[in-house]
């Protein structure tokens, strides 16, 4: 394990790896159409996954990913609808897994999936 993500580990007893794929950068707009997160655990020598998801995520009815979306993430909307998940069953699980508290938010543009996501929990009564 690297220096780095050991020494969050010792300030964090757990980590929560995040990222969101969605359909623009406006929140308040767009939506969000992959989420993964990963709920982990190191002690002493050993790193263990409590939690994760990989989920794709259906978009309203009329709504569809542009075309410079789907070229960035190979997301489409036939892929949403033949293996996309319902908004409100993701944030289900998400806050499941959001639960903990007590672990550090990790990832690339971490602020900018916390957006989504929360407008995500609370378009769906999950916050």
């Amino acid at each position: 394990m690297s220096e780095c993500l050991y020494s969050l580990f010792k300030l964090y007893n757990k980590l929560i790896v995040l990222d969101v794929e969605t359909t623009g950068l406006d929140f308040s707009i767009d939506s969000i159409i992959e989420v993964a997160a990963l709920l982990v655990r190191f002690d002493i020598s050993h790193l263990h996954v409590i939690r994760y998801m990989d989920t794709l995520v259906k978009l309203p009815e009329g709504r569809g990913v542009p075309s410079s979306i789907s070229a960035l993430t190979g997301i489409n909307d036939e892929i949403l609808v033949a293996r996309g998940s319902a908004p409100d069953a993701v944030a289900v699980a998400l806050a499941r897994l959001l639960q903990d508290r007590s672990a550090l938010f990790v990832g690339y543009n971490v602020r900018f999936d916390l957006r989504f996501i929360k407008e995500l929990l609370q378009r769906e009564k999950q916050n």
